[in-house]
């Protein structure tokens, strides 16, 4: 079974650290994720960036997010 979901990326903000090296995850058809972390770990910065709206915040993004096999970033 292919993933539904496949997301490696490293995000940040302008003057600031890393807010995600290296994120990696899969999400397999009918499989149910949830973020969990502390406040300021980047489970926001994750959403964001999946959703394609990290760039209005500012952000910057580097890597891959596949959805069905197709690059989102592309």
């Amino acid at each position: 079974m292919n993933p539904l979901l496949q997301v490696r990326i490293s995000a940040g903000y302008p003057g600031k650290p890393l807010a995600l090296r290296n994120f990696e995850i899969e999400v397999d058809p009918g499989q149910i994720v949830g973020l969990v972390g502390e406040s300021g770990s980047g489970k926001s910065t994750v959403a964001l960036a999946i959703l394609r709206l990290l760039e209005y915040r500012g952000g910057t993004l580097d890597g891959e997010i596949l959805f069905r096999g197709r690059n989102l970033l592309a």
